[in-house]
Order: structure tokens, then sequence, then C-alpha cells
């Protein structure tokens, strides 16, 4: 309970799923939470959850797109907090429709956001992190890279994510990775298992461990 207290929490693409799940669990165990989102309509519901639930959050519009975003998004956070503790990079574009639906701007959105996103995200919270000298980067690698239908975005991001981790291990930075295990689900269900798996990904967060294996279906909502 105590880990998380008082720290401060980036959390992208926090206004909805996962994401939304992880303010809310990082709001009840003490932390400030920077809700990230496209849509600042839902960052704010997101934030004013939070408080209602007597935790601090403020809602962030992130244009995830746009390059430069989010490093803006980290250095604003460090000029106002003095510090970031952890960067959840939780955005991601999931289609599912096979690949003969999908046209060349389907898939570079989706790598846009499920791969550079995490990639400029890792970097500007590394950059604070490394100067502070402590931190931890959770990133959300892609369901299909660990399922038989294998994922170019989804390997890049764990491969980044351990090169990373084994380079910071001795310079006060962590990082981890959220690995989905796929599996069918209702799409009902998915929505209740998001607290508990929020539950479960923050106590690989407090354990430091490297994966963090979690329900792909849940993640996708």
């Amino acid at each position: 309970m105590f880990y998380f207290k008082s720290k401060v929490a980036i959390v992208t693409g926090g206004g909805n799923g996962i994401g939304r799940a992880i303010c809310m669990e990082l709001g009840r165990k003490g932390a400030l939470v920077i809700v990230a989102d496209p849509s600042i309509e839902l960052a704010r519901e997101v934030a004013a959850a939070v408080a209602a639930a007597k935790g601090s959050a403020r809602a962030v519009k992130l244009d995830i797109d746009q390059t430069g975003s989010l490093q803006t998004l980290v250095d604003s956070v460090l000029a106002e907090e003095k510090r970031v503790d952890f960067m959840f990079n939780s955005a991601g574009s999931f289609f599912d429709h096979p690949a003969r639906m999908q046209n060349v701007e389907d898939l570079r959105h989706q790598i846009d956001i499920s791969e550079w996103s995490i990639v400029y995200g890792t970097t500007a919270a590394y950059q604070v992190m490394l100067r502070q000298g402590f931190g931890h980067i959770i990133n959300t690698s892609s369901a299909a890279g660990f399922s038989n239908e294998q994922s170019i975005a989804g390997y890049a991001v764990s491969v980044f994510s351990t090169t990373l981790r084994g380079e910071s291990a001795n310079l006060g930075v962590k990082v981890s990775v959220i690995c989905p295990k796929p599996k069918p689900a209702h799409r009902d269900v998915r929505r209740a298992d998001q607290p508990a798996l929020a539950r479960i990904i923050l106590r690989g967060v407090e354990q430091n461990r490297a994966f963090i294996p979690v329900d792909a279906p849940a993640l996708a909502v």
C-alpha cells in the first residue's frame, strides 16, 4: 500500500480500458496520478473518479500522434511536481479485423500508437529518471506478440524494454513489460476483469518484475 504513496505516476491511455483501471488503483494506493489521454473529457472523468475515491489525479490531453507530445508531457509534470516516479506507457491501438481488411494507414496508426508512442514515452521518462537516480517505466506490449500470431510491434516493444532494463539496472531506473496472455473472453467479462488486472500489474511493478503477465482480452477494451 505504501510503495506508491505520494509518488508521481504518468499513465498514457489513462482515459479508458486498463489504463483507467491502473489510474484508479494508483489513486487508491496514494499516488498522484497524471491521467493522459487523447480525449480530455475521458481523462477528466477518470481524474474525477480518482478524486471521488479520495485519491489525487490530474487530467492532461495527450496528442499522442504529434511528435514531441510525450516529451512535453514528461517535462511539464517534472516542472510542476519536481519528480516522475512511474511512467506507464499504456496507450495502444487495437484492430480486431483480419490483416486483409487493414490498409497502410491503419497499420501506420497502429504502429505509431502501439510502438512509437512507447519509444517516445520511454525515452522522455528515462532521461528524467537518470538525472533523478530513480524511477520505473512500465510498457504495455502487444497481445499478438505473445501468441501464435506474431506481432512485430509486440516483439519490438519487449526487446526494447528488456534491453533498456539491462542497461539501467545499475543506474537506479527500473523497466518492466506488461505481457498480455491471449485467451477468448466476452467483452463484458473483459471490463469486469480490469480492476483485478490493474492490481496484478501494480503488484508486479512493486516486485520489479521484468515481465508482468496479464489477460490480453481485458487490455484490448
